[in-house]
């Protein structure tokens, strides 16, 4: 709560609200929907490769050094 000069309120802040506890059916349904949802996006991902790669497979090394380059991992410090 907030006081103001004279000590009268002037404003309440709620900092926290308690939160309804997960139960186990809830978990396993948006695990599901959660693995199905990655399988959609693996399916979307290995098309694009093969795209891609049909694109790219048959060009010259000279061309494909012409690409920008995309780092795969962090440098080791």
């Amino acid at each position: 709560m907030a006081q103001g000069g004279d000590g009268g309120a002037t404003g309440v802040a709620i900092t926290s609200a308690r939160q309804p506890l997960v139960d186990e059916l809830t978990v396993r349904q948006t695990g599901a929907i959660a693995y199905a949802l990655s399988g959609l996006v693996n399916e979307r991902i290995e098309a694009q490769q093969a795209e891609v790669y049909e694109a790219v497979k048959d060009a010259a090394p000279a061309d494909l050094e012409k690409l920008d380059r995309l780092d795969l991992a962090q440098p080791a410090d």
